[in-house]
């Protein structure tokens, strides 16, 4: 996925911020450097199990949550089932840029329950067919 709210380019912009070296934040999370490198380009999709983004947040110095809804995000936005979405990507999208402006809780309470509707959506789409 190539665009601002790649969830590798995330990762990249608040180590690089924080001034983290690649080896040294993928020592504290657990992974090879080269995992990490390929994460960050976008060459391999990042674990966004509860252990790995709870040792990232530390790590990095982030919100837990934001950085857990972040990739919920980018997953659905990376799915191979984007037709789905359809018009909703543009909102997706939208919530990602209000993310700095608005209060966490409104925003998480937002991304969670457009999350949600498009699972929701998902299961009654598949129950159709």
């Amino acid at each position: 996925m190539d665009n601002e709210y790649n969830f590798g380019k995330y990762i990249r912009l608040i180590r690089v911020k924080r001034e983290i070296a690649v080896k040294d934040l993928a020592a504290k999370i657990e992974i090879s450097s080269s995992y990490l490198s390929k994460i960050e380009t976008g060459k391999k999709k990042a674990p966004h199990d509860e252990k790995f983004l709870v040792k990232l947040s530390e790590s990095l110095d982030v919100d837990y949550k934001q950085l857990a809804l972040k990739a919920r995000i980018n997953n659905i936005i990376e799915s191979d089932n984007m037709e789905m979405l359809g018009r909703r990507k543009n909102n997706v999208i939208r919530l990602l840029k209000i993310s700095s402006k608005v209060d966490d809780g409104i925003f998480i309470k937002s991304c969670i329950a457009f999350v949600r509707e498009i699972q929701n959506n998902n299961v009654n789409n598949k129950n159709s067919h």
